[in-house]
């Protein structure tokens, strides 16, 4: 077992850094590095969060808050993708999702990391383009796993790791799917971007409903952001961020400077009672609209982004920050209204979201996983026990369901972060 590397050091920090961020500690995996979001839960049952990474390597580790390994498993093939975490097989205790490049999937106990089943998908994946998106598809007060690949395809497994139903499309490279109750009926949606068409709505069968016009798409997100009881569904169509309305008719465009990946975000940060949108595109392009797709600000973050911004209060000053890694080698932390309170160095790309976790004290850290190094813990001097944090990692949890006003994202015991707003 490798021990982490434990420092306090002083990270660079530029922008003000009177509050420098500190390295709790750098974990390097066993093999591999680590080149996507990590997920959290209380894998243990001891009242705090845990971390699971999967690496380049195809290692699956766990650790806990401290980087201490609670177990590790082996994958045959790299990992890409994020882990996913929830109770997957029904029995009251969480589960950990894996899938390797090939499109293996495995269900661990999120205990002990043994494996409970296994499952294949048609085809194998792209890389990051996709993720394990867990909802409760079918209705029946169970959760499915629905994810794709990089050949039109989209897949929705049950609980046991049998195969529900498979989709063959012609939308190019599957995006993150989304999960939700479009239209509040009860009646599940599964939506899918991909790099043909950008947005393809499917029922909670695999039958495919409806279709927006040829582009690139995003990973879609659905979220209610304009506080009326209807869902919208944002998402990017080139080089334009929309939002639609439910049956996919744009209620409203922004243009952006380049194609969006999944770096979306909706928090109410600044605290007056109407969310806004953060979305971040492949060119650095990143901007803060209101809901109905006025620029409230924008920002130059120099390279592309392609996970969702965080929000929290991070830095311990009573505000929200919202936070943007991606592959400047710099993460940047950012006021509600735009101001770059700073950015902090690291020493390569990121391609994962900035994930806050409550530490032992229950203050906030942001574990940031660097290409081709470490995994490290970041905390800020002034972090605060009990600090809200409204999106604390990619996709808002770790069910990547897209979807998170409909998220039951409920830790087992209260913790001292404490985790949305809505």
């Amino acid at each position: 077992m490798k021990i982490p590397v434990l420092i306090m050091a002083l990270f660079c920090a530029g922008v003000g850094a009177a509050n420098t961020v500190e390295v709790v500690w750098n974990y390097e995996p066993p093999a591999g590095h680590v080149d996507t979001s990590p997920a959290l839960g209380d894998l243990d049952g001891d009242g705090r969060m845990d971390i699971v990474l999967g690496t380049i390597a195809g290692v699956v580790v766990a650790l806990d808050v401290n980087a201490r390994e609670l177990w590790r498993h082996e994958m045959r093939s790299t990992i890409c993708v994020p882990p996913a975490v929830a109770d997957v097989t029904g029995d009251g205790r969480l589960n950990v999702a894996v899938m390797d490049r090939q499109g293996r999937v495995h269900c661990l106990s999120g205990s002990t990391g043994d494996v409970v089943w296994e499952a294949t998908l048609p085809n194998t994946l792209y890389w990051g383009e996709t993720v394990l998106a867990v909802g409760d598809v079918t209705d029946d007060g169970n959760l499915e796993i629905v994810t794709g690949d990089g050949h039109s395809g989209v897949v929705c497994l049950n609980g046991k790791g049998e195969t529900l139903w498979v989709y063959r499309g012609d939308h190019g490279i599957t995006q993150a799917p989304a999960i939700a109750d479009l239209a509040g009926d009860g009646v599940v949606r599964i939506l899918v971007g991909g790099d043909k068409i950008p947005l393809v709505c499917l029922s909670a069968e695999g039958r495919e409903l409806w279709r927006s016009e040829n582009g690139i798409g995003s990973s879609p997100l659905v979220y209610d952001i304009t506080g009326d009881g209807a869902n919208e569904i944002l998402v990017g169509v080139n080089e334009y961020f929309t939002a639609r309305d439910i049956s996919g008719k744009e209620i409203w465009r922004y243009q952006m400077q380049r194609e969006m990946d999944s770096a979306i975000t909706v928090a109410d940060a600044d605290g007056n009672g109407d969310v806004e949108i953060y979305v971040a595109d492949l060119a650095g392009n990143l901007v803060s609209l209101t809901p109905d797709g006025q620029l409230r600000w924008s920002a130059n973050v120099k390279e592309r982004v392609r996970r969702s911004p965080t929000v929290g209060d991070v830095t311990g000053d009573g505000e929200q920050d919202i936070l943007v890694a991606g592959y400047a080698a710099s993460l940047f932390v950012f006021a509600p209204d735009g101001r770059l309170k700073e950015s902090v160095a690291v020493p390569r790309d990121v391609n994962s979201s900035a994930v806050i976790i409550p530490m032992a004290d229950g203050a906030p850290g942001v574990i940031l996983p660097v290409s081709n190094d470490t995994v490290r813990l970041l905390r800020w001097p002034g972090a605060q026990p009990r600090a809200v944090a409204l999106w604390p990692e990619y996709r808002f949890d770790s069910r990547r369901a897209g979807s998170p006003q409909e998220s039951a994202y409920a830790p087992p015991v209260e913790l001292d972060l404490c985790v949305g707003d809505m």
